[in-house]
């Protein structure tokens, strides 16, 4: 039997962490059970060649699904020709008229581990009362959720239901992330993107023995700040990667993210002798060039610690799902090392799996 990151189950168990791992773990045998569903799905024509049929393609999400969508816009925007965007439902929630327009014609994608957060459900609630031309894709890991529910109720509503086991139990969002973003992907790219899929899933699943150990040696390092880098489509993995060392040590390790460019425009002063800095390096020849400019300049600076990604043999330029998978188990050795519950970091429950306390404002035009 394979172990996950080299230890027992029940040693997993032991340490709070066998959920997280094991969810870790699934990703690229999730992704590869994503492609299968969107091959059946039976909506899956009406999205293949999206051209000027919608004024606005915008991408939603809270936390982490906020994330997801702003990987997924930034990804697509060279290959569709609508106008694509990424919004958090909260920047929608608290100020509808600054970013829906009742005249356009709108698709709407909602990214929900659960369906149950009040601001997705709100999100999508909002937009209906201000944009009457306006169709929803919803996204989700939970048939019991409310946007799942919600999307079997009118014809303005389709919905994409993600592998079993996606909807992760663990406190923290990870195959779910992974396996929304792959569904949205599959959605809008040509047909033929799921080879680029398979290739990924192969790849990830053959490095996540070396992941895992390479984990486990940052997690010993006497860091308390670490830094993601990264540009494009990339900055919204850098900002989850950033998230998920927040979220699964409790807050323990603070927590940085930027583009390479901008982070010598001041925010660089965050790095002490004490800061972890990680680089997702681009695909694209140009960009990483600005890549591997920051990164030399911080070794020369001599501060802190540096490290950079494996990505195998990928072909293609989807790495944001190895430095994913990568900083995922990154954050879940620390919050081991830290003698954190990974599964449940916030015992205290200031922080929840699902956000709560939560109260929806009635918005009227």
């Amino acid at each position: 039997m394979k172990l996950l990151t080299g230890r027992t189950k029940a040693k997993l168990k032991e340490l709070g962490a066998f959920h997280t791992a094991s969810e870790i773990y699934s990703q690229p045998q999730k992704w590869r059970e994503v492609v299968d569903i969107h091959q059946s799905w039976e909506f899956k024509e009406l999205y293949s060649s999206v051209g000027s049929e919608y004024d606005k393609i915008i991408f939603v999400g809270a936390g982490t699904s906020e994330f997801a969508g702003g990987f997924v816009a930034n990804y697509l925007k060279p290959h569709i020709k609508t106008n694509v965007l990424s919004l958090s439902t909260a920047d929608i929630v608290e100020n509808p008229t600054l970013h829906l327009d009742g005249n356009e014609k709108i698709l709407m994608v909602s990214f929900a581990r659960s369906g149950n957060s009040p601001e997705s459900i709100a999100c999508v609630e909002i937009s209906n009362h201000i944009c009457s031309n306006i169709q929803h894709l919803i996204i989700t890991c939970n048939e019991e959720g409310a946007l799942y529910r919600l999307a079997l109720t009118h014809n303005k509503y389709r919905v994409m239901l993600m592998p079993e086991g996606t909807n992760d139990v663990g406190f923290a969002m990870t195959s779910s992330i992974s396996s929304m973003m792959i569904a949205a992907l599959c959605t809008f790219m040509p047909k033929g993107f799921e080879t680029a899929i398979f290739e990924v899933a192969d790849a990830v699943d053959s490095l996540l023995e070396q992941y895992s150990n390479s984990a486990q040696d940052i997690a010993r390092q006497h860091f308390d700040r670490i830094v993601y880098l990264g540009s494009g489509a990339l900055k919204s993995i850098a900002q989850e990667a950033s998230l998920k060392m927040l979220e699964l040590t409790a807050g323990k390790v603070a927590c940085q993210f930027d583009s390479p460019l901008a982070y010598r425009h001041g925010p660089k002063s965050f790095i002490t002798p004490n800061t972890y800095i990680i680089s997702l390096f681009s695909k694209e020849s140009y960009t990483v060039q600005y890549d591997k400019d920051v990164y030399k300049e911080i070794i020369n600076d001599g501060i802190g610690y540096t490290a950079k990604i494996d990505v195998g043999a990928i072909s293609s330029d989807l790495l944001a799902f190895p430095y994913l998978v990568f900083a995922q188990l990154v954050a879940l050795e620390k919050s081991i090392h830290e003698h954190i519950l990974p599964d449940t970091p916030c015992l205290t429950g200031e922080v929840n799996r699902v956000v709560q306390g939560v109260t929806i404002f009635p918005f009227t035009k």
